[in-house]
């Protein structure tokens, strides 16, 4: 846990968790405290903004840490589903009432171009980034990943 970060407890069915921002840090199920070790999960509904589409997956991205050639993200990759119809522009699901969205629109995303970052909402390039790293819960779909300029 980072120093300055606030610790936030959600308790659910009996079963507290203990998030820090966009990550789940440990869990309190009957008095047995599970604690991440390692890579700490983050998770996706905690996330509340979106920086980047990432070109040809449409991966979402919310970056964490960043300097002038490098980013650390946390990373949302599409579902089968969202990822043929080219869902572009809704955070979670797919949501047809999205009027920015590529696949309610019935057109073939802008956000096309590999190794490209879109901004979020506009689909402005942002330059070329390339992956370097990336650590992701197959199950969740949800991880960490890193970029540099290309």
């Amino acid at each position: 846990m980072s120093a300055g970060k606030k610790i936030e407890a959600k308790t659910t069915r009996g079963v507290t968790t203990l998030y820090e921002g966009a990550y789940q840090v440990a869990r309190i199920n009957q008095g047995k405290v599970s604690v991440a070790i390692g890579m700490r999960i983050p998770i996706w509904s905690r996330v509340k903004t979106v920086d980047y589409v990432d070109g040809g997956t449409l991966a979402r991205l919310h970056v964490i840490d960043r300097d002038k050639n490098t980013m650390r993200v946390i990373i949302k990759t599409l579902s089968d589903k969202q990822s043929s119809m080219q869902c572009d522009a809704c955070m979670r699901s797919h949501s047809p009432h999205n009027k920015r969205c590529s696949a309610t629109l019935g057109i073939i995303s802008a956000a096309a171009a590999p190794g490209v970052l879109y901004t979020w909402g506009s689909l402005a390039p942002a330059g070329r980034w390339k992956q370097t790293d990336v650590n992701i819960a197959t199950r969740h779909k949800v991880g960490v990943a890193s970029y540099a300029r290309d």
